[in-house]
């Protein structure tokens, strides 16, 4: 299901404070807006429910365009290259 606020990955982060990021000045604002977008992306909704697979199949084509306008700055770009091939 598409957890609407902190995932999985976001609970165990130390800067989660409740339901906010506040690893920095408008970082969570910023995390939703990545969110909004991955949805949209993945053509799902909030709450949805998805067989990983499918999602597996569709995220070569959308990747490209979210790794130029997300990845190339990030601060924790060094997690997603430490696992990489792992998914």
């Amino acid at each position: 299901m598409v957890s609407p606020g902190a995932d999985e990955v976001c609970r165990i982060c130390p800067y989660l404070k409740g339901v906010r990021c506040i690893y920095n000045k408008g970082a969570d604002t910023e995390i939703r807006e990545m969110d909004k977008t991955a949805l949209k992306l993945l053509g799902l909704r909030s709450r949805d429910k998805f067989q990983w697979l499918n999602i597996r199949e569709i995220l070569p084509d959308i990747f490209p365009g979210w790794a130029s306008k997300y990845c190339v700055k990030c601060d924790w770009r060094w997690v997603c290259e430490k696992v990489e091939g792992k998914f």
